[in-house]
């Protein structure tokens, strides 16, 4: 986020004075922490910096001083800057550097006519509107602003919980997976001789060692770029992952996905939510596909056929609909063939390659026999009774991509129906790997089931063009009939 606000008027050889601050963004739910002036203004809390503080001390103290809270160590996040000009003694530019962090302990201040409140920011924004002297309070302006830069942007609400954890992550993003160059790293990096470390082929992709792990990954699961020059000189990829950005016409959503293990840590405990202030069409068809997918009332095949359904059907009767659903029947082991050939012909060109082999090969060369011998209804009632143990984490995976993944910039209701074609395969085929996996060790961990959607979510990350191009080389027809997702999902 970058703002720049013009408060009065200033001229050309006016002397500019510099001060800087820092100011939290505070958000629990839908409610956000906020200091109430005695004129009822609103402001995020925070203040100037102090001469030899480092920005996150100043935020600490001033958030401690203005509310009482406590910030949250590991919770502070950059989430942007303001840069006001103000015309006072000289013109005063004032950088206010918003951060995004969570607050713990209770609120027991007592600052004279300031008070922290908690407020939806449809709330606080409809009152500082009402103020208009900004000479009197100059504040609100600027606060108006990124209440509304938040108000027009969307978050999943985990996105704040994450932080990269390095060197103790599970299944490091540093490995085994194409890592792509954007064009100003490749100009820098070409000009300072690196271009021989990580060109493939003449593509702007990491070169994988032996191992298949990047480069510049030391021993420790660590960059040496990021150790020895910064974060800033590592491609965006690098910068950005798990995160994901989608920018629509009037708005920007931030995701995160479940390639990454350690984001599969966070929603183990939390559930997937978001804030909705869209009214386009398609983001509210987004909003009915997912709490179809939220509402532990409705198994996965119901969320999805109701889903399916509401995207093709001109005449979608919800009622009529779930009294058909009841009466579904997919034998257990149609499904688990059909799965079973769609995470082989997924799986394939990985294990070519040699990636992911520790987790990928034992369970490809198992699935290879399963398609020669067949599968025992017995081994797959065993297996479901286990696998209904993440029915809670499956149905948080399955959320997150709808939000991340469903609604992409540019798409249709064709393209969404895809795009949720897509994501029930992408479920089945982790569930076939926790299958195929239960069956080697008899037994379904959580650590196995989170290397199974990390590793499935990388080999899936595909983009529309490709997700396309795949299915029109698998299937006759691209748009599936319905019969084919309840075969697919079944009822295991």
């Amino acid at each position: 986020m970058q703002i720049e606000i013009e408060i009065d008027n200033y001229i050309s050889f006016d002397t500019f004075k510099e001060r800087k601050a820092a100011r939290a963004i505070i958000k629990d739910g839908d409610r956000f922490l906020l200091v109430r002036g005695p004129e009822g203004d609103l402001k995020f809390p925070g203040g100037g910096q102090e001469k030899g503080e480092s920005l996150s001390k100043t935020l600490c103290r001033e958030v401690m001083e203005e509310t009482g809270y406590e910030i949250a160590g590991g919770t502070i996040r950059d989430f942007g800057t303001v840069k006001e000009l103000r015309k006072k003694t000289g013109t005063v530019v004032m950088l206010s550097h918003y951060f995004t962090c969570c607050v713990t302990g209770k609120s027991e201040v007592h600052n004279g006519d300031y008070v922290p409140v908690w407020l939806t920011l449809k709330e606080a924004f409809a009152i500082n509107s009402g103020i208009k002297d900004y000479e009197k309070f100059p504040w609100v302006l600027r606060e108006n602003c990124v209440m509304e830069y938040l108000l027009h942007n969307r978050y999943v609400s985990i996105y704040d919980d994450f932080e990269c954890i390095a060197g103790e992550c599970s299944l490091t993003c540093c490995k085994g997976w194409k890592i792509s160059v954007d064009d100003d790293t490749y100009t820098e990096w070409n000009a300072s001789r690196k271009k021989s470390t990580f060109v493939r082929d003449g593509e702007r992709i990491m070169r994988l060692n032996r191992e298949g792990r990047c480069p510049f990954l030391n021993k420790n699961n660590l960059c040496d770029i990021v150790a020895t020059e910064g974060q800033q000189k590592t491609p965006d990829t690098c910068r950005l992952f798990p995160r994901q950005i989608n920018d629509y016409d009037d708005c920007r959503e931030y995701s995160l996905v479940s390639c990454c293990p350690h984001v599969i840590d966070i929603y183990r405990d939390k559930a997937i939510t978001y804030n909705r202030d869209g009214c386009e069409e398609l983001f509210l068809v987004r909003d009915r596909i997912f709490d179809y997918f939220a509402d532990e009332n409705n198994s996965i095949v119901e969320a999805a056929l109701l889903s399916f359904y509401y995207l093709v059907s001109d005449d979608f009767d919800e009622k009529e609909l779930r009294r058909a659903l009841r009466n579904i029947n997919a034998p257990e082991v149609s499904t688990v063939e059909e799965c079973n050939e769609l995470f082989y012909d997924l799986a394939v060109n990985y294990v070519k390659e040699g990636l992911y082999k520790d987790f990928l090969l034992p369970i490809f060369e198992l699935s290879d026999r399963l398609q020669n011998y067949g599968i025992k209804g017995k081994d797959i009632f065993n297996f479901s009774k286990e696998w209904h143990n993440y029915d809670s984490l499956m149905r948080r995976y399955l959320c997150l991509e709808i939000f991340s993944n469903l609604y992409l910039p540019d798409y249709d209701k064709r393209s969404m129906t895809i795009a949720l074609q897509w994501i029930i395969m992408e479920y089945v085929t982790i569930r076939q790997a926790a299958f195929l996996t239960w069956m080697r060790e008899d037994e379904l961990s959580y650590e196995t089931m989170r290397e199974c959607i990390t590793v499935i979510s990388r080999m899936t990350g595909y983009d529309e063009d490709d997700i396309i191009e795949y299915m029109e080389s698998m299937f006759e027809d691209i748009i599936f009939e319905p019969a084919y997702i309840v075969t697919l999902i079944g009822k295991i």
